[in-house]
């Protein structure tokens, strides 16, 4: 039969088209309501396996991985009878030493007193360590539950047990394990495009009364939305994405606001919604206010200094060694003669003028 869920038939409308010549042109239409460019079977298999020519795959991860989980069960009870069996101490005691009312009475509670006679020669009681469990059993036990672990692909790193010790280590752990989760993935997501194809297909077959929708907006406000099969677009395209990106704790959200604002990728306004601040723009507002103050304040500032630079002398007059003179200009020897003076010293050999040669 027929794709029930395809339109077939389609309606028949009549278009006006205008030639070159300003002729009106009377032509016949069949319009579709389809999504798809085909009709496809109603059925949608989740098989990222393929083997055999069924549609879906003759195994599957958990058939894999049951007889592993038989050999898992099948070690942990080994390990429990010998523990059972062979974990516990033993107490030999001589007949002769206690009577069979005490004998019977021993147990492995701790600090437990026996007192007979000559109990303390060795001869007469001694008490035996249990007998340790091969390690053959817990290797096998391992073996079984690593085995369990390559077919799901969910090792430590995924279960947030840290299987290195390094930050790298665990990332390279990390994208191994996810090679097996993003196989699940790609065939969840494609099973999820083809569905949502099929509900769009639906929609714009028999949504031909308007309809309204409710859904949650921005900030978890109720939205509504009115729909009709017109509102769907020729040809529109269907992108179906993996997820939503995980939920931060406000914790974790306000150290990312703060990482973002120190490395300059955030506005100041943005940051303080997400720090929840009561009335972000206004404090943004306050702060720019108040960092333009700071820069006015800074340029009096830098101003005033220049200006107190500019009415300084630009020269100091500094009498010469000999006194029979004034100078505009001091040398570096001046400079030391000052210095030696303000000390208390006797100062510099006097300078007398040479003639430049």
């Amino acid at each position: 039969m027929k794709n029930p869920f395809y339109d077939w038939d389609g309606v028949e409308i009549e278009e006006l088209e205008t030639d070159q010549n300003g002729k009106v042109k009377t032509y016949k239409n069949i319009l579709y309501a389809n999504h798809l460019v085909r009709p496809q079977k109603p059925f949608i298999f989740f098989s990222p396996f393929t083997t055999g020519d069924a549609p879906v795959a003759q195994t599957s991860l958990a058939e894999i991985a049951l007889p592993i989980q038989d050999d898992i069960n099948v070690a942990k009870r080994q390990i429990l009878d010998n523990l059972r069996r062979m974990g516990n101490g033993q107490v030999y005691v001589d007949t002769d030493a206690l009577p069979q009312e005490v004998i019977d009475a021993i147990t492995n509670e701790p600090g437990l007193i026996l007192m007979g006679k000559n109990l303390a020669s060795e001869n007469r009681i001694r008490r035996e360590a249990a007998v340790q469990i091969p390690a053959s059993h817990f290797s096998n036990l391992m073996d079984s539950v690593q085995a369990f672990d390559n077919v799901f692909g969910t090792h430590g790193a995924l279960r947030g047990n840290a299987d290195s010790e390094t930050l790298g280590g665990q990332i390279l752990n990390r994208n191994q394990n996810l090679s097996r989760v993003e196989q699940l993935t790609r065939e969840l997501n494609r099973g999820v495009a083809r569905l949502v194809d099929g509900l769009v297909q639906m929609m714009k077959m028999y949504y031909t009364e308007q309809k309204a929708f409710q859904y949650l907006g921005k900030d978890g406000s109720v939205e509504f939305l009115k729909f009709i099969n017109d509102d769907i677009e020729d040809g529109v395209v269907i992108n179906t994405k993996s997820g939503t990106p995980p939920v931060l704790d406000p914790v974790g959200r306000y150290n990312q606001a703060i990482q973002l604002w120190q490395l300059g990728a955030l506005d100041p306004e943005t940051l303080f919604e997400r720090l929840e601040f009561a009335d972000p723009k206004i404090t943004a507002q306050k702060l720019a206010a108040w960092r333009a103050g700071q820069v006015v304040f800074e340029s009096q500032i830098r101003q005033q200094e220049a200006q107190a630079g500019a009415e300084a002398p630009a020269s100091t007059d500094v009498p010469e060694a000999d006194g029979s003179a004034e100078r505009d200009v001091e040398t570096p020897n001046d400079a030391v003669q000052r210095g030696n003076d303000s000390l208390g010293g006797g100062g510099t050999a006097p300078l007398t003028n040479t003639p430049n040669m």
